[in-house]
């Protein structure tokens, strides 16, 4: 039999049948209610969720949240399997094409094999080193502004006030535009897709999730597309502005759609996961103070204004910080993929054609691989320990293989020029009670995280 090319699989991918998945009633699990399956569950609380089945079928198991139903892997073999795909099994596309694929069509992350590799040298330019020292500039002087405004309002939610910022960051960074007025309205707009990518309850009804996700999407698209001809005959070094430049191998531009999907995915990946990055990681500094001043006193021991691109690895108690807040809460809390052909995971048999998910936020807490899984301690990413090596796979917030997070090094610099301009001159506090947790679309806090803001 000839070795699959990537050419051959994108083709396969195209003839998958939405209509006809893979029979997986064999495999131990459960249905959970009509139509919307184990969905309320689910989305309250996926890990004690995924906990729950673990305990019940093992680390495969099969459940419905939605209609249809999906066989859940959870542990870092999976996460291997998946994203390295060394037999060019898995689609991305096919996988996310319910869910993020209505609001997000034809968006990196929804493109496969040949398909996605072609479309991912379009982003490329943009993240390499070169590129990202050129942005930390901007980041910090659109932090210091917002920084300097929450200390004088004093009393905020983090979530919103942080979300605001990194709006502004992303659209000097991403699109080399002031959003002025439209901010709002583009803001809400991420927030209503990314809602309606994960309800269950996908009906276009005025006033539902879902209908506002529509009109959120049709706005977003609108939007960028007038901007193209504008991007395509300027000399901007903004992500969109190199996108409209960019050619294809015959020399062609890449159409106003393809742009469209790339832009609108683009912006709502990096804002809303570095969201979710930095009120997680700023939840987890005022539960452990001592690791807020140890942050602190690490920013201050260098001595500067601003950040340089070389000194982003001198923040080592950062590095650990992040990277452990990222494994509490990955922005992402799982991903998923349908399998062109059957395969065999852990004893069980996988029917072609079947919707096969994995868990990143349960598999990050598993005893397997971490010391004490749910407790904050970032010592654990520390020499000596650094527990995240005890397998390849273990530690997994920007995905791996062909399919890993392009921004993963735009992602650390924001946090680390973000932290820089906050904790230095000011001391973040909050008298509210840390409660429950939403964990999709991304993790947050169910109060937003109230917080006081005061200059030390």
């Amino acid at each position: 039999m000839s070795k699959m090319t990537a050419e051959m699989a994108w083709q396969q991918a195209q003839a998958l049948d939405n209509q006809a998945p893979g029979d997986v009633s064999h495999i131990p699990g459960q249905n959970g209610w009509p139509i919307i399956g184990d969905a309320l569950a689910f989305f309250k609380d996926p890990l004690a969720y995924n906990r729950g089945c673990i305990e019940k079928y093992g680390p495969v198991f099969r459940n419905r949240i939605g209609p249809g139903p999906s066989v859940n892997l959870i542990h870092p073999d999976a996460q291997k399997l998946l994203t390295l795909d060394p037999d060019q099994l898995f689609s991305a596309g096919k996988g996310y094409e319910p869910t993020l694929g209505v609001f997000f069509p034809e968006g990196l992350l929804l493109r496969d094999f040949s398909d996605h590799r072609m479309h991912r040298r379009i982003m490329q330019s943009s993240f390499k080193n070169a590129m990202l020292e050129t942005y930390i500039p901007q980041i910090h002087k659109v932090m210091r502004k917002h920084v300097k405004q929450w200390a004088e309002t004093g009393d905020i939610h983090f979530v919103q006030s942080i979300k605001a910022a990194l709006l502004e960051v992303g659209s000097q960074v991403f699109l080399g535009m002031e959003l002025g007025e439209d901010s709002a309205r583009i803001n809400q707009s991420f927030i209503d897709m990314a809602e309606g990518s994960s309800t269950p309850f996908r009906f276009n009804i005025p006033g539902t999730t879902y209908y506002n996700a529509h009109k959120g999407y049709q706005f977003i698209s609108d939007y960028f597309r007038k901007q193209i001809p504008i991007k395509r005959e300027g000399d901007g070094t903004d992500m969109f502005s190199l996108f409209c430049r960019e050619k294809k191998d015959d020399g062609s531009y890449f159409s106003d759609d393809e742009l469209v999907h790339h832009v609108n995915f683009l912006l709502f990946a990096a804002h809303d996961t570095t969201t979710s990055t930095l009120t997680m990681l700023m939840m987890e500094l005022m539960k452990n103070p001592q690791w807020q001043n140890t942050c602190r006193d690490e920013i201050k021991a260098l001595g500067q204004d601003t950040l340089e691109y070389n000194d982003l690895s001198k923040l080592e108690n950062i590095t650990y910080c992040f990277k452990e807040s990222l494994r509490l809460y990955p922005p992402i809390a799982g991903f998923v993929r349908r399998n062109l052909r059957d395969f065999e995971f852990m004893g069980h048999h996988i029917p072609a054609n079947s919707t096969v998910t994995v868990s990143v936020v349960t598999s990050h807490r598993l005893e397997e691989f971490y010391k004490d899984p749910d407790t904050f301690d970032p010592l654990r990413f520390a020499p000596g320990r650094e527990e995240h090596k005890s397998h390849p796979f273990a530690w997994f917030p920007f995905g791996g293989g062909a399919h890993k997070c392009i921004g993963i090094h735009f992602a650390e610099m924001l946090v680390k020029v973000a932290l820089f301009e906050m904790l230095p001159n000011y001391q973040f506090d909050t008298n509210a009670p840390f409660g429950g947790m939403h964990f999709i679309p991304f993790p947050k806090p169910d109060n937003n995280l109230p917080l006081r803001v005061s200059r030390k």
